[in-house]
């Protein structure tokens, strides 16, 4: 695994996404309480960008077909979604924060 850096504590607020282009992915970094979670930044139904939905609990809903997805799994906890999103871990190390990116299986 890798870290790699994504902006600081301060860039980030409670329930708006911080949204962040990766080299080969888009992903959005979401704020619940002090825990900060990250998936990629599409639903696995219509490719909506997840950023544009509402943050309940641990949970973001889709804006189009109204999917809801776990933050901590990506899990499509409703449907139309049946399919789980991709997620990441987010590092916290002082007010840093970074994606924990697994290595490529070449």
């Amino acid at each position: 695994m890798s870290l790699t850096p994504i902006g600081t504590i301060h860039d980030i607020a409670p329930h708006q996404p911080l949204i962040v282009d990766l080299d080969y992915d888009t992903v959005v970094i979401f704020q619940v309480g002090e825990e900060y979670f990250c998936l990629e930044d599409v639903c696995s139904h219509q490719e909506q960008p997840l950023s544009d939905g509402v943050v309940e609990d641990c949970r973001v809903e889709c804006p189009l077909h109204g999917s809801w997805f776990d933050l901590r799994t990506g899990k499509a906890l409703n449907l139309p979604a049946v399919t789980a999103v991709k997620t990441f871990p987010v590092v916290v190390q002082g007010e840093q924060l970074f994606l924990e990116i697994p290595e490529p299986n070449w």
